[in-house]
């Protein structure tokens, strides 16, 4: 069995910036802005609250990262 390609720095901290990104949009999408708990979006990450404030500051640093993070959906115009 081939041994999994070991990570560099750089895209070892990507990955653990994108793991709660994709979190926090899916429960802010779910949940709104209000209804969304740092603890859900850690839960939901896999990641402790500690680690999401660590690398986010708290749930409005998540909120904005999470929206710049995901793509734009391509309007029928545009997939066309």
């Amino acid at each position: 069995m081939p041994r999994a390609k070991r990570l560099t720095r750089a895209e070892a901290k990507a990955r653990t910036r994108e793991l709660p990104l994709d979190a926090a949009a899916e429960t802010f999408a779910r949940k709104g802005y209000d209804g969304a708990s740092v603890e859900e979006i850690a839960d939901s990450a896999g990641y402790s609250i500690g680690a999401l404030y660590f690398n986010f500051g708290g749930k409005s640093n998540c909120s904005w990262s999470s929206w710049v993070h995901v793509p734009p959906v391509a309007s029928p115009r545009q997939r066309a």
